[in-house]
């Protein structure tokens, strides 16, 4: 989706399609958000965010304001609008018990099919979730959310990159020296397994807070204590189901093998970092 945006000229003589719309789903605090707006300063593309605040109002104004939304998404050089808690604005219409979202869904389907028809404009739809069930299947239907992308648990080298990142951010006059040492972060590393980028933060945070209190210096024992009490935030039931979800919707036998190892996000990361 990235690579024709960056070279629309040779993108447009092999006919490509210049946006399009991805789905990434997969558990909480694993950085879809940061994935979407990675690719915004990827391509120096406008950042538009879709919330599910935009259904608040009196009759007719959401579906007013979306359609105004996507019009001057056209307008726009290049965008990217995203679509964070998806499952609030694109649920099956079987769960749908609000007539606001009985109104909005057609509207929204309209829009994603209205954008598609803009071959060569450099628009991509990017939607985020974590209950990739509750979404409506027409919205996975070619011409709108038509690639899926699972973002998983960040795997070892992920967990290096992220307490490095979340230590760096401290004044260096307040983690040991010892910490950044790279045996040091793969042990803590091996330790937070099955935690999420989110996890990791917050035991970072945790341990500051703790060394803050008494004014010492944050240092591996500490993070190792908090690791002991901190529990995850995913279990392995919420990933069978997001294999399961996933198996059901993979385009190609190698989605399979993302949904083992999930998105490495290190280059994310280093680029929103």
């Amino acid at each position: 989706m990235v690579d024709p945006v960056v070279d629309l000229e040779t993108a447009q003589k092999y006919y490509l399609r210049w946006g399009g719309g991805l789905l990434l789903y997969g558990p909480p605090g694993t950085g879809k958000t940061l994935v979407a707006q990675a690719i915004a300063g990827e391509i120096d593309a406008q950042f538009v965010e879709l919330s599910p605040s935009i259904i608040r109002g009196y009759l007719g104004d959401p579906e007013k304001k979306i359609e105004e939304l996507f019009q001057n998404l056209i307008k726009a050089p290049r965008a990217v609008v995203f679509l964070d808690e998806a499952e609030a604005l694109l649920a099956t219409r079987d769960n749908q018990i609000s007539t606001v979202m009985q109104r909005i869904t057609p509207v929204l389907l309209s829009q994603f099919a209205k954008l598609s028809r803009y071959r060569f404009k450099p628009i991509l739809v990017i939607a985020a979730t974590n209950m990739p069930w509750m979404i409506d299947n027409a919205f996975l239907r070619p011409g709108r959310l038509d690639k899926v992308l699972y973002v998983g648990l960040p795997n070892q080298k992920d967990r290096v990159h992220l307490l490095r990142l979340f230590l760096r951010k401290r004044n260096t006059d307040c983690v040991d020296s010892n910490l950044y040492k790279e045996e040091h972060l793969r042990n803590l590393a091996n330790r937070l397994e099955g935690y999420s980028g989110a996890d990791i933060e917050q035991i970072v945070d945790e341990a500051a807070l703790e060394a803050f209190n008494q004014k010492k210096r944050i240092t591996r024992k500490m993070i190792e204590e908090i690791i002991k009490v901190w529990p995850r935030s995913v279990d392995e039931e919420q990933l069978r189901k997001y294999k399961e979800w996933g198996k059901r919707y993979s385009i190609e036998k190698e989605k399979e093998k993302e949904m083992e190892k999930g998105v490495k996000v290190s280059k994310v990361l280093n680029t929103v970092s």
